[in-house]
């Protein structure tokens, strides 16, 4: 048999993308305005715990996720999802160098393509006062499943990160050294996480930062 932790080292992650099929059918609900979405986070607890501040050569950027939300997936699929808040402070970032300093919220929404096929994820920042800043495309939404076994691992609290463009000192990101892509990163925020037999489930998001 097989020791576990030799298997979790050595196996930590898995991929089976379009393992499940998505299938609408009905009307589904109109996509909020950016006037709704900034009501939803006035009425929203964000987990304070969960801050997370990332320094740049061009300003400082903090974020705050939600608290985590049961079926987040299916919720962001139905009616769209606050996801988190972020206040950049001094001058922005050269990947934010559209947005003065201020707080803002990043809100998902599934968004049905021609013809109703090839739907995609969107992000859309809102601003302090409800206007609409960006849309923000590439977003990836991910389910994880862990099976902890003997190892205990805490996932059932919203966590943030941010992740770079590509593993450091690989040829993609020597590439990009220097440009605007270099830059860029990755906000990884888990939305929802469920204890399941031996282990546990949980949803994320990943949002690129541009």
């Amino acid at each position: 048999m097989t020791d576990h932790s030799e298997h979790h080292h050595g196996h930590q992650h898995r991929h089976h993308t379009g393992a499940v099929g998505l299938i609408f059918q009905g009307e589904r609900p109109r996509p909020k305005s950016s006037t709704e979405i900034l009501e939803t986070a006035r009425t929203t607890e964000f987990f304070e715990e969960g801050r997370f501040r990332a320094e740049y050569a061009g300003g400082t950027i903090e974020y705050v996720p939600g608290t985590l939300v049961p079926n987040a997936i299916s919720e962001a699929l139905a009616r769209g999802l606050l996801l988190y808040k972020f206040h950049i402070s001094d001058d922005p970032p050269r990947m934010f160098r559209d947005l003065g300093p201020g707080e803002y919220y990043a809100h998902l929404d599934f968004i049905e393509g021609p013809d109703f096929q090839e739907g995609r994820w969107v992000a859309r920042i809102v601003n302090g006062f409800g206007g609409l800043e960006c849309l923000v495309m590439g977003v990836e939404v991910k389910q994880l499943s862990h099976f902890h076994l003997d190892i205990q691992e805490d996932h059932s609290k919203p966590q943030i990160d941010i992740h770079g463009l590509a593993a450091e000192g690989s040829p993609a990101a020597q590439a990009a050294e220097g440009t605007l892509a270099a830059d860029q990163a990755w906000v990884d925020y888990q939305i929802s996480w469920e204890a399941i037999g031996v282990g546990c489930h949980k949803e994320t998001i990943c949002v690129p930062q541009q």
